[in-house]
C-alpha cells in the first residue's frame, strides 16, 4: 500500500520489476507486514491481497509518501484511525 497501498501490488508491477524494500507503514510508522517487500519479488503472496483497503486511510498518506511504502494492516482497515487522529491534534 507507497510502493504501496494507494494501488494493488498487481498494478505496481507493470511500474517495477521488484517491490522496493520499504518496511514501515507511512502512517503510524508500524511494520506494514509487505510480503513482496520482504522477499524482494511481486511473485510473492501479501496481506492486502486479500483485504479491503480503506479509502479514507488512503486519503491520509502524505502526497510525498505515495507509492512508496505499503500501509500496515491495522492503519489499512482504518483500525489505527483514532491514533491517526490523535497524532494530528
Amino acid at each position: 500500500m507507497l510502493w504501496g497501498m494507494t494501488e494493488s501490488h498487481t498494478s505496481h508491477n507493470s511500474h517495477a520489476s521488484s517491490p522496493r524494500p520499504e518496511h514501515s507503514c507511512p502512517l503510524c510508522g508500524a511494520d506494514n507486514h509487505c510480503q513482496p517487500a520482504a522477499a524482494g519479488s511481486f511473485d510473492t503472496l501479501c496481506w492486502c491481497m486479500t483485504e479491503t483497503i480503506s479509502q479514507h486511510a488512503l486519503d491520509q498518506i502524505p502526497a510525498s509518501s505515495r507509492n512508496k511504502a505499503c500501509l500496515c494492516p491495522s492503519c489499512a482497515t482504518d483500525g489505527n484511525q483514532i491514533q491517526q487522529k490523535s497524532r494530528h491534534t
